[in-house]
């Protein structure tokens, strides 16, 4: 139940049809599949000057995956939902979820498994780096190379390395 609260908030962003939020047990983050609003990211692309040849192109630009981020993380604060509930990572999906895809019912509503089931290796990648690394703003963008590690936390949540190369052990919740 506590996911739909999210997703209705995350919902308010100008920038998303539809989303998923998901939580892999084995990790202290959740993540997001957003369905974005095609007319919105275009608009956003134009006045950016952000060049694409194809919606499913921009949905994997690191810019517009940042701009959405940035916009679900006001939607969030906005909903005041804690800092753990504002999905650490994100993924556009260029589809629209309709009826005809399967992946929501006639009602408009959430098929998790199949969405689960197709965007399978999706999810995995946006959980699958090497060690666990905080983040310095939680920008949520899925590209490694946009990752700005300051620390790496073990099974127990303690940061080993600051951004500084020092030592230091700090518990992380």
């Amino acid at each position: 139940m506590h996911g739909l609260v999210v997703e209705a908030a995350l919902l308010t962003s100008n920038y998303v049809d539809n989303v998923m939020v998901y939580a892999d047990p084995s990790h202290n983050y959740y993540v997001a599949l957003i369905a974005p609003s095609h007319s919105a990211l275009e608009k956003w692309a134009k006045e950016s000057s952000t060049q694409y040849s194809s919606i499913p192109k921009l949905c994997n630009k690191a810019e517009a995956i940042k701009e959405v981020q940035t916009s679900l993380s006001k939607a969030a604060k906005e909903a005041r939902l804690d800092m753990f509930e504002i999905p650490a990572k994100i993924k556009l999906v260029a589809d629209p979820w309709t009826p005809e895809s399967g992946l929501v019912t006639t009602a408009l509503k959430l098929k998790r498994e199949q969405l689960k089931t197709k965007y399978k290796s999706e999810l995995d990648k946006l959980y699958t780096r090497s060690g666990e690394f905080i983040e310095r703003y939680r920008g949520g963008v899925a590209n490694a190379c946009d990752l700005v590690p300051i620390g790496v936390v073990d099974k127990e949540g303690i940061v080993t390395n600051n951004e500084d190369g020092e030592r230091r052990s700090e518990r992380r919740n």
